[in-house]
């Protein structure tokens, strides 16, 4: 029973450490996202193998990023005067109506009604 216990208590470690990894990963790139392919190239993997391990986590590569940007939007819509146009492209948005639309989805409030 303690070998099982200690084994699950080291997988465990492992896909946090992994996640943690993408986690920085596409923190640094959300301007420019790399896309699950050339994210785990940059992982030194293959796609299904990072996929797993995302799935091992309890989450997706979309869900992973959507997260992500959604932690940076409330911060810069708080601690930044930028433009809400400039934080969507600086978010990987292509357009400022796909940002708001996404940014309503996570929130139910408009990025402009957020801001404090």
């Amino acid at each position: 029973m303690v070998e099982r216990c200690r084994k699950q208590n080291i997988e465990f470690t492992g896909r946090q450490a992994w996640l943690g990894r993408i986690r920085q990963l596409l923190a640094a790139q959300l301007d420019a996202a790399p896309g699950l392919e050339g994210l785990a190239e940059q992982m030194n993997c293959s796609a299904r193998t990072l996929r797993r391990h995302l799935k091992d986590s309890g989450c997706s590569y979309q869900e992973l990023l959507d997260e992500l940007r959604f932690e940076r939007a409330k911060q810069m819509l708080c601690e930044d005067q930028l433009p809400i146009h400039r934080i969507a492209e600086l978010l990987g948005f292509s357009e400022t109506a796909s940002f708001r639309h996404a940014f309503v989805r996570w929130s139910g409030v408009a990025p402009s009604q957020f801001r404090p």
